[in-house]
């Protein structure tokens, strides 16, 4: 169990930071409203709201969390809200997306797998669309009815096949997106041969090949970011709040940054210690923050991860660039927020401004370079990309992914990575800062990409419709409010015997949340079964996060009758939901 005192020191926290805090209750519009007093240029004095997500960002890769790699905007936006170590995402990123912009399930949503693993029991099946269904209503659609501007730049990755699908259909009426998964971040090349242009869209018109609308001097961070402020500015005489979601491509791979940001972590000769080292660091400032108790262990190296001191030269020489690329990315990334939040401030809008920042998934540790594969060799060949080329990494002349046992260090010190139910696959960076409204310090209550759809829409103050929606029927919210929790006023959103459920490609990659409860059940290599023990059955297994946050001690046999009472409510959400499994995957 968590001691008394970690939560007494974690309060003592928030009333440290306590300053003036408006009453949140159980709807903003009655308790803020007569509390609020105007501010900035508008008349109508509800909040912006700005959520910002990063894409592929490991849970200790900001400095608010542990990283050494330099993130001062984002800590000093942190350090003004409430940071949350307990925050749970979905494991792959448009699972992710279609839940924090629904607050429901992503079953119910469309994405009950991606769209690269659905099988052909589940092609064009309810809950496997592979885009943001019918059966559920954005929160930026609602935001919009009730007068907000609506602005989105960057990835989008929730239907990319017609114009219905893109997000100016679903509540964006300024969109600078693309529109798939992935892309080069210096240019429009796409992510892999079969789509070597990317896809993307401006104000719900997708652009041709060479449109000239596509900035010569494109840098997905800094574009991004540009395009945003020019939406905010163009509309900055409309007396009207507005929803800015930044939607950013790093750190996903292909990993490439401005080569000055390259330099300036290769000359810090950070890495060479290597990750086995790094990771160990990592998790030692963790603790010295009281982020961890000093018993916790990390979980230890994943079996496909090499010791560093096993490598070669040559290969220690390509991981070190290769980790300088992605601190590079987060780096420019920080700065690039920074650039933002200062445009706010000198507009007057920031102290009336909700922002949310969060990572859409753990790490991606599975993604492999292409070296040797015809295909990409090919393809890579003709843009002058030379795949062995350890100086060219990073730069624009280049395709480079993350690996695992980097991804290991940005998921310190939990185990798993992208695309499993695992800790290290779900757990992720996330704060809130409201100023004057959000009490600042840290908070170990859990949370997940449920709960971000109803938190927004009781600060601005709009309903959601419940079932129905302009005539046809939607899923309702899942998630829970978090404002009562970040006005201080409670400590904890869920009670122990409320579940929470995540499934993701109908195989065995399912997780059930109650009170400090995991069940978790992996099948999908190479988290499936158990590696330590080689075993194929893949039962579930139970796990006390309070006092095991690294999933290393399996307690289904001394606790069994609370595994069976969680198995039994994820059948309940199995049903609840439609989950249609692959074929040779068992339901239960």
């Amino acid at each position: 169990m968590k001691t008394q005192t970690r939560k007494a020191a974690k309060m003592a926290i928030f009333a440290a930071g306590a300053t003036t805090f408006g009453v949140v209750g159980l709807s903003a519009a009655e308790s803020g409203a007569e509390d609020r007093t105007k501010q900035g240029r508008r008349g109508d004095d509800r909040p912006n709201v700005v959520m910002i997500v990063a894409d592929d960002m490991g849970y200790s890769d900001i400095g608010s969390f542990g990283s050494e790699i330099s993130t001062p905007n984002l800590d000093a936006l942190a350090s003004q809200g409430m940071v949350f170590e307990n925050f749970r995402t979905g494991p792959t990123c448009s699972p992710s997306r279609s839940m924090f912009l629904t607050g429901t399930d992503n079953h119910l949503a469309g994405m009950g797998t991606m769209d690269y693993a659905i099988t052909d029991n589940q092609r064009g099946q309810p809950g496997y669309e592979a885009y943001l269904s019918d059966r559920v209503v954005t929160f930026a659609q609602l935001l919009q009815d009730e007068g907000y501007n609506t602005y989105m730049a960057g990835k989008w990755h929730l239907g990319e096949h017609s114009e219905d699908q893109f997000p100016s259909a679903h509540g964006f009426e300024r969109t600078f997106t693309l529109l798939s998964g992935a892309a080069f971040h210096f240019s429009r090349d796409g992510w892999t041969p079969r789509k070597p242009i990317a896809p993307y869209a401006i104000d719900g018109e997708e652009l041709p090949d060479n449109d000239p609308r596509f900035p010569d001097d494109f840098y997905s961070t800094r574009t991004y970011t540009d395009k945003m402020l020019e939406f905010i500015k163009e509309e900055q005489d409309e007396d009207q709040p507005f929803f800015a979601y930044l939607a950013y491509t790093a750190p996903h791979a292909p990993l490439q940054a401005p080569e000055d940001y390259i330099d300036k972590y290769l000359e810090a000769e950070l890495y060479e210690k290597g990750w086995d080292a790094l990771r160990e660091e990592r998790f030692e400032r963790m603790k010295s923050m009281g982020m961890f108790p000093d018993y916790i262990e990390m979980s230890p190296r994943w079996d496909h991860v090499k010791a560093w001191e096993s490598l070669t030269e040559e290969e220690k020489r390509k991981e070190v660039r290769r980790m300088a690329v992605y601190a590079g990315m987060i780096d420019y990334l920080d700065e690039s927020i920074g650039r933002f939040v200062q445009e706010l401030k000198d507009m007057d809008e920031y102290d009336n401004t909700i922002f949310v920042f969060f990572s859409d998934n753990g790490a991606d540790g599975e993604i492999q370079d292409q070296n040797g594969n015809p295909a990409y060799e090919k393809w890579l060949g003709g843009l002058g990309i030379d795949l062995n080329d350890i100086d060219a990494i990073g730069t624009p002349q280049s395709f480079i992914t993350y690996i695992a046992g980097w991804a290991q260090v940005s998921a310190t010190p939990h185990w798993g990575s992208k695309a499993s139910q695992s800790e290290g696959g779900i757990r992720g960076p996330f704060f809130v800062t409201y100023p004057g409204k959000v009490q600042a310090g840290r908070t170990d209550a859990f949370a997940s990409v449920l709960d971000i759809a109803p938190t927004i829409l009781e600060y601005t103050g709009v309903e959601h419709p419940g079932d129905s929606y302009k005539g046809r029927p939607i899923a309702g919210l899942r998630g829970k409010s978090m404002a009562h929790l970040l006005a201080g006023h409670a400590d904890r959103l869920y009670g122990d015997d409320e579940p929470v459920f995540f499934e993701l490609f109908g195989t065995m990659n399912r997780a059930v949340f109650m009170g400090d409860w995991k069940a978790l059940r992996l099948g999908d290599a190479p988290w499936g079964g158990d590696l330590r023990t080689d075993n194929p059955d893949v039962p579930w297994k139970l796990f006390n996060l309070a006092v095991d946050p690294t999933e290393q001690v399996n307690m289904a046999d001394l606790y069994p009758r609370q595994l069976e009472t969680m198995v039994e409510a994820y059948k309940d959400y199995e049903s609840d939901v439609g989950i249609i499994y692959a074929p040779g995957f068992e339901p239960h």
